[in-house]
């Protein structure tokens, strides 16, 4: 079945994780919001673990894989929780600072 999710998130520097966006899951469309926090280990790979809504209710826990790369600008994941498919890439926007 053909997914995909538009979203974005916000880590501050302990960790923490929230975000939110729209998931299409073959063609039905549902709002998502997350919180988590993640584990990083000195190789560059880690875990991060999500409480979810979907539509407003609470949803099942999302788990991800991850790799950070790119000077510490992207992190590229996979969902491991069973009969799951998704990956994601989340990318750091440049911070603009105030003239």
């Amino acid at each position: 079945m053909p997914a995909k999710t538009l979203a974005t998130a916000t880590a501050d520097k302990n960790g923490n994780f929230n975000g939110s966006g729209t998931v299409s899951v073959g063609g039905v469309t549902v709002t998502q919001t997350v919180s988590g926090t993640e584990q990083i280990n000195a190789d560059c790979t880690g875990t991060i673990t999500y409480a979810q809504t979907i539509n407003g209710q609470p949803g099942p826990p999302i788990n991800i894989a991850f790799v950070v790369s790119e000077g510490g600008d992207q992190i590229d994941g996979l969902v491991t929780d069973a009969g799951s498919t998704f990956a994601c890439k989340l990318t750091r926007t440049p911070r603009r600072h105030a003239k």
